[in-house]
């Protein structure tokens, strides 16, 4: 499960001095410390969370002072926009911030809100579906149809073009399961809460929002599920709670909303407007005591695994932390290392419940610590097999136009035909890309039926759990690959399929020989293909004297061979063992090569 940051400001603070200086230190932190997302808010004409009438202006801002951290908003009230000018906006931040934001729509609520739009205020729901459909085309480049001033129709397309080539849309959700249901229908993520519902309740509708997505041809296990919780980690339980006791009774009091659902969701009948000041107070401090800790990350590291466990067991995948409902800026910066604490307490607690040993098992390590990270790799191979548990290991999102043009640095120049990768995501020593294939007949071998294009996709895949290593490589250095140990086919595939790369040794400094372990799955999560002792083997600038250094310098590399033990005695003798020279042009298209 990821851990993502939100913001709403209902804080004092955030009415003075730097106003914005909270979210964007905070987006720092969370960058650097591998959180998921940075979630911000649209409200308006109200002081409660004032500062955020266009999450888009926000996120502009906060694309330049991040780099990884997805930017999300949660969420935007569709019917009081013109969806045209959203998928305008949002597809400057998606540029600024090189393709990490994420929209939750919502259909509102307020009807001062509408002010913008008053007429859409009735329909409103039937506005923000309508919208999103009309968003959705915009953002793949294609064009709808619109009366221009004289009253002609005419068609239009936005600019400029983003990096994504589809939105990530999310729907906000609570009460209503028919919400839940029409967000799997459209193939959209969730954004909820548990204020006005328990989990039960939340796993019940889950399951709704799954099953609508597999009846319309939506991969299930694909939807994303976010929560938002108050969320106020600290060191000890009972001063935690004291801290946060006011400022949270504050927040109910403010949003009388929420408020009302969360009386209607302990089965109480009081009219909260006809409340005296002393029974609101007693009453939101009665929920405080029954609801906070139960439906918010508010405690210490270890009181607060036992909610995340049960998120997680009904299928949430992401927790949104909601930060800014009162406590102060200076505490809530204060306390954020002991909220990744808790991240870092979570993820290691989830890993470890998947490897099990027999009681009777004694396991005596004597390892370096080199030899440790390769024993938990390997373990990993064997147990964290699942699409779905390595997507919640591997949270880091990268650009896979970054990871190409890292390739480029490197020397290896690859056409948009081989670049396959089009959604990255890191673990430790492992990467998960969404690949689209060339099954092409031109890409295919008919007596064997394997397809060059799964090997180059398992290639660059295993070669993207080195991005780190390759993105801070100061001397052009490559791996290049040399052998398999097995590949096994299970199943056909088709174009669109998940590809899972696991390191199986520690990368050191100046490694010469890398191996991993390479798992394709189709969008269901099946398993399609599996190939083990996938060896990579770097290659160096040459240094020998050829008379080619002049014209070819940054494209020459040398590679020791060995005869791979896979080649059948028949096989011709292609290559002698000992160093050779693999010429290539720059587009790629003639090679090779010379014995030294």
């Amino acid at each position: 499960m990821k851990f993502g940051l939100m913001f709403f400001a209902s804080s004092e603070d955030a009415l003075v001095e730097d106003k914005y200086s909270l979210v964007i230190e905070s987006a720092r932190f969370a960058d650097i410390h591998g959180f998921s997302s940075i979630w911000t808010p649209e409200r308006h004409f109200t002081k409660f969370g004032s500062l955020y009438p266009n999450p888009a202006v926000l996120n502009a801002a906060l694309a330049r002072e991040t780099q990884r951290v997805r930017l999300q908003a949660g969420s935007v009230v569709l019917p009081i926009h013109n969806p045209i000018r959203i998928a305008e906006e949002w597809a400057v931040v998606d540029n600024l911030s090189t393709g990490r934001v994420g929209i939750s729509f919502a259909s509102g609520w307020n009807p001062n809100d509408f002010a913008f739009f008053p007429h859409k205020y009735k329909h409103r729901h039937q506005e923000m579906f309508s919208g999103i459909e009309a968003i959705r085309k915009l953002w793949r480049g294609e064009s709808i149809a619109v009366s221009n001033g004289n009253g002609d129709r005419v068609d239009i397309r936005i600019y400029p073009t983003p990096i994504q080539p589809e939105l990530p849309i999310w729907i906000t959700a609570a009460s209503n399961p028919q919400t839940f249901i029409k967000a799997g229908e459209i193939g959209a993520n969730l954004l909820t809460h548990l204020l006005d519902q328990d989990i039960q309740e939340l796993a019940e509708k889950i399951t709704l929002y799954r099953q609508a997505l597999a009846k319309h041809g939506h991969n299930p296990e694909t939807g994303i599920v976010s929560i938002m919780l108050h969320t106020f980690v600290g060191r000890d339980f009972n001063i935690v709670r004291e801290e946060v006791r006011t400022p949270y009774c504050e927040y109910l009091k403010n949003n009388i909303g929420l408020l009302k659902g969360l009386a209607q969701s302990r089965g109480s009948k009081i009219d909260i407007s006809n409340l005296s000041e002393k029974d609101l107070n007693d009453f939101v401090n009665f929920l405080f005591d029954r609801f906070a800790c139960s439906r918010g990350l508010i405690g210490t590291p270890e009181t607060c695994l036992d909610l995340l466990n049960k998120l997680d067991s009904i299928g949430v995948d992401e927790v949104a932390c909601l930060l800014d409902f009162g406590p102060s800026k200076n505490l809530i910066l204060e306390l954020l290392p002991l909220l990744n604490q808790l991240r870092e307490l979570y993820t290691a607690e989830f890993s470890n419940s998947n490897i099990k040993f027999n009681s009777t098992e004694e396991i005596n390590l004597k390892l370096n610590s080199t030899e440790i990270a390769s024993f938990d790799n390997k373990l990993l191979s064997s147990t964290g097999k699942t699409l779905q548990e390595i997507r919640r290991r591997c949270t880091d999102y990268k650009s896979a136009k970054e990871y190409y043009g890292i390739l480029h640095k490197q020397g290896l120049q690859l056409g948009k035909t081989f670049q396959s990768v089009e959604y990255l995501w890191l673990g430790k020593g492992e990467a998960l890309a969404q690949i689209n294939l060339d099954l092409s007949e031109n890409n295919s071998h008919d007596s064997i039926k394997i397809y060059l294009a799964v090997l180059e996709a398992c290639y660059q895949v295993l070669l993207a759990t080195l991005f780190n290593e390759l993105l801070s490589c100061n001397e052009s250095a490559l791996y290049l690959p040399v052998g398999i140990k097995s590949f096994n086919v299970y199943e056909a595939w088709s174009n669109q399929v998940w590809s899972h790369a696991l390191l199986s040794n520690s990368v050191l400094p100046g490694s010469e020989l890398i191996e991993g372990d390479i798992r394709i799955f189709d969008q269901s999560g099946k398993l399609l293909v599996e190939v083990s002792g996938f060896q990579m083997q770097r290659v160096e600038h040459h240094n020998h004297q050829t008379g080619l250094e002049d014209k070819y310098a940054d494209w020459l590399y040398e590679l020791q061979w060995e005869r791979s033990p896979l080649l059948k005695s028949q096989s011709p003798p292609v290559l002698e063992p000992g160093s050779w020279i693999i010429c290539t042009d720059r587009l790629g298209i003639g090679e090779s090569l010379a014995k030294l």
